[in-house]
């Protein structure tokens, strides 16, 4: 236990309290002498079904005060309106109780772009957007210059691929909304058929319009008001569903709302266990997305030339966003996105024996791989920020760039390492009052890998962000 305890180090992996709440609960159980020590500054959440539960936990608060900016979000994505160009979109949050100022810089691969000044009121966060040129592949990094509490979260950085083109089959008896919303997207290359009679595979999608295909395709499809037997248990038909409800925070609806979206008739199905729903009415899914056999399936119940959604500004947006994720590109980006903590695997595309990857602080770490490995699995991925990945032939050289979590420690009253004993819901509600800063970039970590060619050498980079 002293060896295990002495082990420990701070990382930047997500917190799970509450399974060690639960493990500790079984080892106490039937003990009256014992008790469960806690150290935190308290900014924990889901720790409700705790409070009754009565444990005889002794909380020590950890801290001494929050002045701190940081940034809590960043994304990079096409300018629809100049595909040479990279909408580079951050938000900064002022987390102490101060007014705080800095400047924002952008950079791309370490060459400083931009410059701006920000004033930021106690408490708030301000969302940016620069636009900047882009003409290879690379890293975008955000930096305040501000020297606060916390320099940790004071830069961000986020691969940015130039985008390639999208071959995409619509198979429909006619949709002229639909092709044009298809054809909106600056990468479509767009052909449309009647029918389908093999599996597409010479396509990246396949978009499948109020029609069963003779062969059910093998790449990513859309599928409106159109189900394969093996997607479902059964369905029926529910008249004049009305959307009560749906997911904004998925990538699929992004800028998309459904107000005022009327449906005449949809197939009512139960949600599947290789989907999630996004779209809700009071009887069934209206619109389903998620993997089945290395497959994304995005499935909408309803016939969209049966209802006002075309007519809505929503649709294109929600067609675009479709194109982007079920984009065999953007798949493969996204199964290299893992939290900070969990492993990433990355295919071979020859077999080879060793490997070595550069950490964040340039400590390399080797790995040895089984004879005919085709697969590369690495875990050591506690601490955020950029990976460099050395396989065989392939060669990484990704800038160095850092983003973290904002997550600092302190009590309100600038007391550290007061002790607190209490039993039940009153110690749990201490520590969710006592603490630090609940903010919003206390999200997990995020390993993002992006494939980059040069030279004819296949390059990984690798950056772990909240």
């Amino acid at each position: 236990m002293r060896r295990a305890l002495q082990a420990c180090a701070a990382t930047d992996s997500p917190t799970r309290l509450a399974e060690a709440f639960k493990l500790a609960e079984t080892l106490i159980k039937n003990r009256t002498d014992a008790e469960i020590h806690l150290f935190s500054d308290g900014a924990v959440s889901n720790l409700g079904e705790f409070e009754n539960k009565n444990l005889p936990l002794v909380y020590h608060r950890i801290g001494e005060r929050g002045e701190n900016l940081g940034i809590v979000s960043l994304d990079a994505r096409a300018n629809p309106e100049n595909p040479a160009q990279r909408a580079i979109f951050a938000s900064i949050g002022n987390f102490s109780t101060n007014a705080q100022s800095t400047d924002v810089e952008l950079l791309f691969d370490n060459q400083l772009l931009e410059t701006r000044p920000l004033d930021l009121a106690p408490t708030n966060t301000q969302p940016l957007v620069f636009i900047a040129p882009q003409t290879k592949d690379g890293v975008f990094t955000v930096r305040l210059t501000v020297k606060d509490d916390l320099a940790a979260d004071n830069q961000a950085s986020i691969v940015s691929l130039m985008p390639q083109p999208v071959k995409v089959l619509l198979v429909t008896r006619g949709n002229r909304f639909l092709e044009k919303a298809l054809k909106g997207p600056a990468q479509v290359q767009l052909s449309v058929a009647s029918g389908l009679t093999d599996s597409a595979e010479a396509f990246d999608l396949v978009v499948l319009d109020d029609l069963a295909p003779a062969v059910w395709p093998a790449v990513n499809v859309l599928a409106i008001h159109s189900a394969n037997t093996n997607w479902f248990s059964g369905w029926e038909t529910a008249k004049t569903p009305a959307i009560v409800d749906w997911r904004n925070t998925h990538p699929l609806l992004r800028f998309v709302n459904f107000d005022n979206v009327q449906i005449s008739e949809t197939l009512a199905v139960k949600a599947p266990a290789w989907g999630v729903s996004l779209v809700d009415s009071p009887r069934t899914p209206l619109v389903i997305a998620g993997e089945r056999d290395r497959q994304r399936i995005v499935w909408i119940g309803f016939d969209t030339l049966q209802s006002t959604w075309p007519l809505r500004v929503s649709f294109p947006m929600f067609i675009a966003n479709a194109v982007e994720w079920l984009n065999p590109a953007s798949e493969n980006a996204s199964r290299l996105l893992v939290r900070a903590g969990d492993p990433f695997r990355l295919a071979l595309a020859q077999a080879i024996t060793t490997a070595q990857v550069t950490k964040p602080d340039g400590s390399k770490q080797p790995i040895t791989l089984e004879p005919g490995a085709r697969e590369i699995v690495f875990g050591d991925t506690f601490r955020q920020g950029i990976y460099r990945l050395k396989a065989g032939t392939n060669e990484v050289t990704p800038p160095q760039g850092r983003h973290k979590r904002s997550h600092l420690l302190r009590e309100p009253d600038g007391r550290r390492g007061e002790q607190y004993h209490a039993k039940g819901r009153t110690a749990i509600r201490q520590i969710r009052q006592s603490g630090g800063l609940n903010v919003a970039a206390r999200q997990p970590g995020i390993l993002a890998l992006a494939g980059v060619r040069r030279s004819g050498r296949a390059a990984l980079r690798v950056v772990v962000l909240p």
